[in-house]
């Protein structure tokens, strides 16, 4: 009996801000934070990880206004569905909460908002 695992290294990611951002989507996306309002701000960046010859794809974040009353869950289903109406066939999409664990920072360096509550 092999026992053997292998564990994969971590993988690298490297993200920038977008070169050709998806306007039906950022449009469609704005609309839904306005009509939630419990969404802080959201970022858009492309992300990719070279080593998995992954291409480079949108990233979103988003920041809730208090994570206690808001399913993050929800956001993303909603977000992945706009993203199969308004983004081109075959285009993969990351979404992620921002919190103070995971600063806008890492990930979203130098990037204004798309979206800001007002």
């Amino acid at each position: 009996m092999d026992t053997t695992v292998q564990v994969q290294a971590r993988t690298e990611y490297e993200s920038r801000p977008a070169t050709e951002p998806p306007q039906a989507f950022l449009d469609q996306a704005w609309k839904y934070f306005t009509e939630r309002g419990d969404i802080q701000e959201a970022y858009l960046a492309e992300v990719r990880a070279a080593s998995l010859n992954e291409p480079w794809h949108p990233m979103i974040g988003v920041r809730v206004r208090d994570r206690k009353k808001t399913r993050f869950g929800e956001i993303v289903a909603d977000l992945d569905r706009i993203g199969h109406t308004r983004l081109a066939q075959g285009v993969m999409m990351d979404i992620v909460e921002i919190t103070p664990e995971e600063t806008r920072d890492r990930r979203f360096a130098g990037i204004e908002p798309f979206y800001r509550h007002r």
